[in-house]
């Protein structure tokens, strides 16, 4: 008998964030990412943003639109979903882990470009396996 096939798709991958203001624009510069749909619970203090690479050919609607929710819904490509939680801007901790982004597949011009960007480093993969030695 063979295997039943399912129509499974990866929908989204979510990183928390401080700031919509700075994390929204930074995908959008960075990596060519667009906006494509966005929640905001305040009943709940938080809000989601959910962000796609550009692909060609597609139009992608307005931002909070009926039309960018049922396109969010029914797209088939796979979106970043940004968790801001009211309130944590002042917050301590470090939410966005850009050290651990879904499309590195090259970790020394990853760690190059988080270099240029300004990450500062604690430890790396290189320091890591050097201090092993």
């Amino acid at each position: 008998m063979a295997g039943r096939r399912y129509n499974a798709l990866w929908q989204q991958t979510m990183l928390r964030i401080k700031d919509p203001k700075v994390s929204v624009p930074f995908y959008e510069k960075n990596f060519n990412m667009k906006l494509v749909h966005e929640y905001h619970f305040p009943q709940w203090k938080f809000s989601l943003y959910f962000m796609e690479r550009v692909r060609d050919g597609v139009t992608v609607p307005t931002p909070g639109t009926k039309e960018s929710e049922a396109y969010l819904w029914n797209m088939t490509g796979t979106t970043l979903e940004l968790t801001h939680n009211h309130g944590s801007e002042e917050d301590a901790f470090v939410y966005q882990q850009l050290l651990n982004l879904p499309w590195e597949d090259d970790l020394s011009f990853s760690i190059l470009l988080k270099q240029l960007w300004g990450v500062v480093f604690c430890m790396t993969a290189y320091s890591t396996f050097q201090n092993m030695l």
